[in-house]
């Protein structure tokens, strides 16, 4: 093997820790958005609603709005 194969090897494996990283990235801004999101619409409801939500909170899954990402 010759120099310029282990040099190629090496770029292409820190490119793909780099596209690792900016989705990484992107996830986390994407569910750190999310979950403003639902903040705020959680504070717009009453205390009946908010009862209610926690009731269907298991059948409704990620889709609930007391749900929250993490990363």
């Amino acid at each position: 093997m010759t120099f310029a194969e282990f040099r190629r090897g090496n770029l292409v494996n820190i490119r793909f820790a780099a596209t690792a990283f900016a989705l990484w990235f992107l996830q986390k801004a994407a569910y750190t958005y999310r979950n403003k999101l639902r903040s705020r619409r959680l504070a717009t409801l009453t205390e009946a609603e908010i009862r209610h939500e926690e009731r269907v909170k298991e059948s409704k899954g990620n889709e609930s709005i007391l749900f929250q990402f993490t990363t």
